[in-house]
């Protein structure tokens, strides 16, 4: 694709010049012959000069062209394409572009190139949007700045300030030895040295080889510990180990600890560092010890233990039991150091907002922090795991420690054990028998469910129409013989009276509930007062609230996810499927007619004894003020003989 290049023209400097803006001849006078020479001549230079810049395979197109205006627009008509085809596939190249090795400013110059081509099509993109495409192109070794650009405020963000941080993280990477930018390594992994010849052991304390390789270790440590201890530290020496577990949010107030340990957010640090030895509850030494780069060049310091870190983070007057695992120990430090970079492996995502560092699992707040002296300090309380374990000793009794030994055990249980002599073993004693008061955490978490909804102890209604009670039960996969998908119901609490309308749609809920309201209110000369439904979107639609607005009917919804509160419906809606399900088995007809089955089984329900009516009478006695006929009733989808009226008969029929 032949494309004009804009620098060339700004070094000739006169082209934009040499295109006449009208091509219209006019006589010429005498005395302006020499400015039209001058025309001429600027006429022909600039066509050769465009001419020249042409590749060869497009000659072509401007071979018949006498003027450098009808070149010029012919170029831009051809290959300056401003259609959506265009946009569009500029922008997708835009957002497919990623970053996967080589040099940045390359890099950055192949961005650079879409988006002024995206531009050129008459798109729209600003400074900031052109700032959010270039992050998302890079990989996850520049997630660490990217994190710290992201929280910037926009006026301060600028194409050419986030290219130069981009390329000192480059620098800085590349410093490190870091090997990221080519291979997609997502950790750091810092070698601190280059030279063979200052690389020194910090086993013997020589120079010109490395501690793994040291001859002089080998020999001093026994062949046990390599075979227990080699493949735990290998792990622990790269950069793929398990990072943060935070665990037992537990409520109530905090630790009783009083001492605060001081952990500083770091986007920086590739893993966590900690100077205390006491902080750990876990540690062992590298096989393979860690060199960390530091921020003065060339000097580095060394990690050659790595634990676990057991504290307690206070959000909210409750405190959090966080574990963090493999912390590299390393007591030169002046702080200890947190790790972004971990946080995020983790799952979890780190918020800064109007001073504070807020950590997220999820939508839940685990550790908080404040900003101090341009860093940020999360507040950590350290856990003696001792005083701990004797604290809990004293406290917990040994009901509730049985009752955890058995996988939390219900206390009648336990106490059926104590007092049979069912088990042998079992402390607790028939006499000191089980804390009836004792509350679970863990079983209140893991166990609650929601209490059972006691049915009513009467008729809440009245009289007829007081209360109705309507859902929409469907789609219904074969369609019906007319069309039809669904089904609502519309049952009188008072009665327990059904009515059932067989839709093609939702929305023909509204027609339907007009319906049965005009026939019930002409039949008993009295309003519907209250009418209770689910929260579908054909009971909450503005119709059909202006509807029940105007008729004067109050619309009880249920609370979302409790199905139980609109019991009477969803209970029908089940029985009238059942009961019509039966009856197509039974008659052998096609699932076609299950409208028609639907239909029959709200007949005879009304018609049959149900436990919601205590006058030992059917819906319809109560409904109709009369006893039903059912004298003529037949079982559905049994043969029957159709009379044909004489008028529609021939003679022989």
């Amino acid at each position: 694709e032949y494309e004009l290049d804009d620098c060339i023209l700004h070094e000739v400097g006169e082209l934009p010049e040499l295109i006449p803006k009208t091509e219209d001849s006019t006589t010429v006078s005498a005395d302006k012959e020499k400015r039209r020479k001058e025309q001429l001549k600027r006429r022909r230079k600039c066509k050769r000069l465009l001419i020249e810049r042409i590749h060869d395979s497009q000659l072509e197109y401007v071979q018949d062209k006498q003027s450098p205006k009808e070149i010029w627009t012919t170029l831009k008509n051809v290959f300056e394409r401003k259609s959506v085809a265009s946009r569009m596939h500029l922008q997708r190249q835009i957002l497919s572009m990623r970053f996967d090795g080589g040099r940045l400013t390359d890099h950055f110059l192949r961005f650079d190139k879409l988006v002024r081509e995206f531009r050129g099509t008459g798109a729209v993109m600003d400074d900031i949007d052109a700032v959010c495409h270039l992050l998302l192109t890079l990989g996850s070794a520049f997630a660490t700045v990217v994190t710290s650009i992201e929280t910037m405020a926009e006026e301060n963000l600028s194409m050419e300030f986030v290219k130069c941080r981009l390329l000192d993280e480059e620098t800085k990477q590349k410093g490190l030895g870091v090997d990221s930018l080519t291979a997609g390594n997502e950790a750091a992994a810092f070698s601190g040295m280059k030279m063979q010849k200052k690389i020194r052991c910090f086993s013997c304390k020589k120079e010109g080889h490395k501690s793994v390789d040291c001859t002089e270790k080998k020999k001093k440590k026994p062949q046990y510990y390599q075979k227990q201890h080699g493949a735990k530290a290998n792990v622990a020496g790269t950069s793929e180990r398990n990072s943060v577990c935070f665990v037992g949010v537990s409520g109530g107030e905090p630790q009783k600890v009083q001492r605060r340990v001081k952990w500083f957010l770091d986007s920086g640090a590739s893993d966590h560092l900690a100077r205390e030895k006491e902080l750990f509850v876990e540690l062992h030494k590298l096989s393979k010890p860690i060199e960390i780069a530091v921020a003065k060049d060339g000097e580095f310091i060394v990690a050659e233990h790595a634990g676990t870190v057991k504290m307690f983070s206070v959000v909210g007057g409750r405190s959090v039991e966080c574990i963090v695992q493999d912390v590299l120990f390393v007591p030169q430090l002046r702080y200890n150091l947190f790790s972004v970079v971990r946080i995020e492996k983790a799952g979890m995502r780190v918020v800064f907002d109007d001073g504070k560092a807020l950590i997220y699992r999820g939508d839940e707040i685990v550790v908080c922090g404040a900003r101090r002296d341009k860093l940020y300090e999360l507040d950590f309380r350290p856990f003696d795991c001792e005083k701990s374990l004797l604290s809990c000793g004293r406290v917990q009794s040994d009901s509730v420690l049985w009752h955890r030994r058995f996988g939390h055990l219900n206390e009648r249980s336990l106490t059926d054990l104590a007092r049979n002599d069912m088990v042998s073993g079992l402390t607790l004693t028939v006499d000191k028998g089980v804390d009836q008061t004792i509350v679970c955490q863990s079983c209140i978490e893991g166990k609650q469910t929601r209490k059972p909804f006691t049915p009513r102890g009467g008729k809440h209604s009245s009289r007829v129409l007081e209360l109705i009670h309507s859902d929409v039960c469907g789609p219904i996969s074969p369609h019906g013989l007319d069309g039809n998908r669904f089904f609502v119901t519309f049952i009188d609490d008072w009665s327990h009276f059904t009515v059932v309308f067989l839709m093609r749609s939702k929305d023909e809920v509204l027609g339907c509930f007009e319906q049965y309201e005009a026939l019930a209110t002409a039949k008993f000369q009295t309003k519907v007062s209250r009418l209770r439904c689910d929260n579908g979107g054909e009971y909450t639609g503005r119709r059909f609230k202006q509807f029940c607005r105007t008729k004067g009917i109050q619309i009880e919804f249920t609370v979302p996810y409790t199905p139980e509160q609109n019991g009477t419906s969803e209970r029908m809606n089940r029985t009238l499927v059942e009961k019509a399900r039966t009856m197509l088995l039974d008659s052998g007809l096609d699932k076609r007619f299950w409208g028609q089955a639907v239909r029959t089984a709200a007949y005879l329900l009304n018609r049959s004894p149900t436990s919601a009516v205590v006058y030992k009478q059917t819906p319809f006695e109560l409904w109709e003020k009369k006893k039903p006929d059912v004298s003529k009733l037949r079982v559905f989808g049994c043969e029957t003989f159709v009379h044909v009226p004489k008028e529609l008969r021939k003679k022989l029929d």
